[in-house]
């Protein structure tokens, strides 16, 4: 989370009034403030008036004069805790371990009851208005899984603040909007008892490490800890990802890898994940590695609506030229750079088709965001959709001539699915896992020269315009009820 995060709040909302403060107007600062709402308010009144500020938000703590103006941020990890004055670092403590964790919390004790428990932990997702592949994953997941559970299980969704020993109740987790704010405080710890079962559905590095005592002490009382996995990509592709990206996964695999099991969201990830356990652990017949496959109903993930006034210039001009879209965060093993470079050509050939991108800002992707927000085409061929509503992003797949995918390395691929459920054309990297979910039901391409998507998508275009291109009717996408169930068949619910 980015150290200024609340700094740039209180600039979005109070600077831009400045004769200076437009450059607090753009999406980054916008951004920033609205995940800033999230955060929980502690506020010291002296007489009525309000003297300090107290903000805590996941991993980041902001200390602040009156109602909001910054004066210190402290920010802290599961190997060190930095503070700052505006932008300058003035002091970190390194420390090695597991951090360590109060007394206070989630009693370990198991109790008895007549029920069982899923225990599905949703961590940061809870508070998630990103509208990511991961949240709508999440959120859909529970969704049916609620619905479906056999006689004798009920399932919880699950937090653990990094600052309290074990797990707590996510009160109102269900109640799903665009404005999410749980009540921290009234959320009780868990109460385990033999034969639960705990569901890891995020990728959450600094959480599970920093609850591996928690956990583990779990597992000895009789609880089993699972763990979905949906790539292996900060190993496999660490030249795509920060590097402290990269440390982290290495903890957090290593962590969940002392558990009872991993699900993989495909077979491709789960073989993956074989192979390096082989290589790097010690065998164990009793850890299970199993793989299931995600729903793709957009419309069925029961929350953000609203689509903005400026939606009717998108649609008319994906319904004047054909349109490609393609879903996912913006970052560079997703193909971005190749697929506009691609673009690029067919435009100055005279080719004449829309690059619609939906998908959230990622990590070292400052230039090419740059670029494409200063391109002479946004805005005319070339759409960049950030942090849509599923409202607003269902029916872009409805107007969309066909869903491109040119990512470099991929666990799943919701959008494959997405695309193929409303009926759309598939352009797809030639990978293993796209083989997997699309079969001979898509167009694939290989290499990562920007010609060589052009070519692509031009004899794509060509083949549209004599009705001969492949279509995915031979994917049959499951929904999120037969993807939870699925699941279900995975967990030794017997």
């Amino acid at each position: 989370m980015d150290k200024n995060l609340f700094f740039r709040n209180f600039a979005y909302h109070h600077l831009q009034r400045l004769p200076f403060g437009g450059i607090v107007r753009g999406d980054a600062w916008r951004e920033a403030a609205e995940e800033a709402e999230q955060a929980f308010i502690r506020r010291l009144f002296i007489c009525g008036i309000p003297i300090l500020t107290v903000r805590e938000l996941n991993d980041l703590v902001s200390i602040e004069l009156g109602k909001g103006l910054p004066l210190l941020a402290v920010k802290r990890s599961s190997s060190k805790v930095c503070g700052y004055i505006g932008f300058l670092e003035i002091f970190k403590l390194r420390y090695k371990g597991v951090f360590p964790m109060p007394h206070g919390g989630m009693n370990i004790t198991p109790v008895l009851r007549k029920t069982q428990k899923i225990f599905f932990d949703v961590g940061r997702v809870r508070e998630d208005l990103t509208k990511s592949g991961i949240t709508r994953t999440t959120f859909s997941l529970f969704s049916a899984l609620k619905q479906m559970m056999p006689q004798g299980w009920e399932i919880c969704p699950v937090y653990s603040k990094q600052s309290s020993f074990g797990y707590y109740y996510a009160n109102g987790f269900s109640d799903r909007s665009d404005s999410i704010k749980q009540n921290l405080i009234g959320d009780s710890p868990i109460e385990i008892a033999s034969g639960d079962i705990f569901l890891s559905v995020i990728t959450d590095f600094e959480a599970t490490v920093v609850q591996k005592n928690a956990l583990m002490a779990m597992k000895h009382a009789g609880v089993r800890l699972f763990t979905i996995i949906y790539d292996l990509i900060p190993l496999t592709h660490g030249r795509y990802c920060p590097q402290n990206i990269v440390d982290a996964y290495q903890k957090w695999i290593h962590v969940i890898s002392e558990f009872d099991g991993v699900i993989a969201d495909s077979r491709s990830v789960a073989e993956e994940y074989r192979l390096w356990r082989q290589k790097h652990l010690p065998q164990n017949d009793d850890f299970s590695i199993s793989w299931f496959h995600l729903g793709s109903e957009v419309e069925k993930v029961a929350g953000s609506t609203g689509i903005p006034e400026d939606a009717g210039q998108v649609f008319s001009a994906m319904a004047s030229r054909p349109s490609l879209l393609e879903v996912s965060t913006v970052e560079p093993r997703k193909g971005y750079g190749q697929a506009l470079a691609a673009f690029e050509r067919l435009w100055a050939k005279g080719v004449d088709v829309n690059f619609v991108i939906v998908g959230r800002k990622g990590w070292k992707i400052d230039e090419l965001a740059k670029k494409i927000d200063e391109h002479p085409e946004n805005g005319k061929r070339l759409f960049w959709l950030k942090g849509i509503s599923d409202e607003y992003l269902n029916k872009v797949y409805e107007a969309a001539s066909c869903v491109l995918f040119p990512s470099e390395a991929e666990g799943f691929g919701l959008a494959v699915v997405e695309g193929a459920r409303h009926g759309k054309p598939l352009i797809l990297r030639d990978l293993p896992v796209f083989r997997e979910i699309a079969g001979e039901n898509a167009t694939y391409f290989q290499g990562i020269e920007p010609q060589e998507l052009a070519n692509c998508i031009e004899q794509w275009l060509k083949n549209k315009e004599n009705g001969c291109v492949i279509p995915s009717t031979g994917i049959n996408p499951l929904t999120w009820e037969d993807s939870a169930n699925m699941l279900l068949s995975r967990l030794p619910l017997g």
